[in-house]
């Protein structure tokens, strides 16, 4: 009834064939016997091609003897159903008919399930760019697409660092695959390929921060190599939050002392460094891989800790400035950073100017400000330089390069740069913005795929990345990368390219193939896991290769 289906069962076939035959034994070997005997590998050979080459003779019978009006009509609704909106109302490169600029052009139709999931997705994004009025600013990106030109302008084509991906093994397990980290600024000069000897504890005086979190968002002609300025309506007051969160606790007598106070590990009391560093937040694995959160922090990253837990929206909303309260205070004194169960984090008066002062939550005042914050909430990642997934959602991984554990010559667990994706810091955070929901999944260590080692924990479909379930490191790295590939198949200025013309032709092959999944005809190859990552982004001018997010069995 639908011929779409028999490509699929000829793939089938043939992927079977190359599953079963390259073993070196049948893996149907010992379940299918033929008699008392189990197969040769040299029947496999024969049997298994045997039914591809059946499957893939089916389409062209199917051709062969289909009436042409049903072939007529399913051409017309594939030509209809594969054009987006996108595609002709954007540059008036792009022109369907001779002499008419596209943006005139009447759009053609859509797929449901698809329009609905891009203006979910143009959404998310909205909410970091035009905050409340973000299903307003989606539809206007959905339908004119030359709107994105106000949030990535001409300087962030020319003048625009580059995002990248740093990694370390994973728990300090070597025969673990690489724990995956977001960078959002490339730059060589702050964070050097080749670190620099350190010896001793990084007491942070070396003011290594975010840029975003430092920004001027009032100089609006100013340079922003980093794309932070398109966002300011979400970052500027989450960096005046931080600013007067890491006010607050620096003048605390409990949290500024902590350096000069013993902590219990186990039955000993040791320095705050030393129970930081061996700190055990959980076991897995039998108790073989010990999972360590606690990294020594500044003021600033503890604050960002704080928003991150306190502005994270619950099941219940908050409706009263009591529940509010409470919620905040509990929020507030939980950390990685701080053994559980010990005294309280901070003095009380400290406690309440946090409350009070910086999430606006007073007795007989309205919560309509901290429900903005907790609105804005989700931005908070992508204001990082370096983001990764430690446990509980997304964290500032700046700290890491401060500590010599990590960011030295003779680290234990040194940090090197991976992956260069062909793609800007603004278009890189947008597409993290994306994907809200792998800051607030579960964390999951085992059992789970993303862990084993090679090509399964790298692919992962685009509906496990936007409506995430789960999160871990590897997970939400590389559904990062698979977000770069379709912001440039949103907007030719977030492809790469020399020109305007290298852009997009970039933007084209993004938009309609942005995983590089191999095409005969017009159908793309349903292909198994394994198959799938080898395969995906071999062609030169492929979504992957053209983004350099491609296949590699290094990492």
């Amino acid at each position: 009834r639908d011929i779409r289906v028999l490509p699929r069962l000829a793939n089938a076939g043939w992927c079977l064939a190359m599953a079963a035959c390259t073993q070196r034994r049948p893996v149907w070997a010992g379940t299918l016997r033929v008699g008392r005997r189990a197969p040769s590998l040299h029947a496999c050979r024969l049997l298994f091609p045997g039914i591809g080459l059946a499957l893939a003779l089916a389409p062209v019978a199917a051709c062969v003897t289909a009436p042409a009006s049903r072939l007529v009509r399913r051409q017309n609704a594939t030509s209809a159903g594969d054009t987006h909106p996108e595609m002709l109302q954007g540059s008036s490169r792009m022109s369907v008919e001779k002499g008419a600029p596209v943006k005139d052009q009447v759009p053609l139709s859509v797929p449901a399930d698809k329009q609905k999931r891009t203006r979910e997705e143009l959404e998310n994004v909205a909410v970091c760019l035009n905050p409340g009025k973000e299903s307003i600013e989606a539809k206007y990106l959905l339908d004119h697409k030359g709107n994105w030109d106000k949030w990535v302008k001409d300087e962030y084509l020319t003048h625009s660092d580059r995002v990248d991906g740093w990694a370390h093994p994973a728990f300090g397990k070597k025969n673990l695959p690489q724990h995956m980290i977001i960078g959002f600024v490339g730059d060589n000069k702050k964070f050097p390929l080749i670190p620099a000897s350190r010896t001793h504890f990084d007491s942070f005086g070396d003011h290594l921060d975010n840029a975003c979190f430092t920004f001027n968002y009032n100089d609006v002609r100013g340079p922003d190599p980093y794309g932070c300025r398109p966002f300011k309506k979400s970052f500027q007051p989450l960096q005046e939050l931080r600013n007067c969160i890491a006010t607050a606790i620096s003048h605390d007598r409990i949290w500024k002392n902590r350096y000069a106070e013993n902590f219990p590990l186990g039955k000993k009391k040791v320095p705050y460094i030393t129970w930081c560093n061996n700190a055990v937040s959980a076991e897995k694995l039998w108790k073989k891989v010990k999972i360590r959160l606690c990294v020594p922090v500044d003021n600033e990253r503890r604050a960002e800790e704080m928003m991150k837990f306190a502005l994270a929206k619950g099941k219940k909303d908050l409706k009263t400035v009591e529940q509010a309260g409470l919620h905040l205070r509990k929020k507030i004194e939980f950390s990685v950073t701080w053994p559980r169960g010990r005294s309280k984090p901070f003095t009380p008066e400290t406690m309440d100017t946090l409350v009070g002062k910086c999430f606006h939550v007073t007795k007989g005042k309205s919560l309509e400000k901290f429900k903005a914050l907790q609105h804005i909430g989700q931005c908070l990642p992508i204001m990082y330089d370096k983001a990764e997934i430690m446990g509980y959602g997304l964290i500032d991984a700046i700290a890491k390069f401060k500590l010599p554990k990590y960011y030295s010559p003779n680290a234990e667990a040194k940090l090197k740069r991976v992956r260069t994706p062909a793609a800007s810091s603004l278009c890189g955070r947008l597409a993290l913005a994306m994907l809200p929901r792998l800051s607030t999944a579960p964390y999951t260590f085992f059992p789970d795929r993303n862990l084993r080692p090679g090509e399964g924990s790298k692919y992962h479909r685009w509906e496990e990345c936007l409506h995430a379930k789960e999160q871990q490191c590897r997970k939400t790295y590389f559904c990062w990368e698979q977000a770069l590939s379709r912001m440039c198949g949103k907007t030719e200025r977030c492809c790469p390219g020399k020109n305007a013309e290298e852009r997009l032709a970039a933007h084209q092959q993004c938009y309609f193939n942005p995983k590089g999944v191999p095409v005969v005809g017009k159908f793309k190859l349903q292909l198994p896991n394994g198959f799938r990552t080898r395969l995906e982004g071999m062609g030169a001018n492929s979504c992957p290769k053209l983004m350099h997010t491609e296949h590699d069995a290094s990492v």
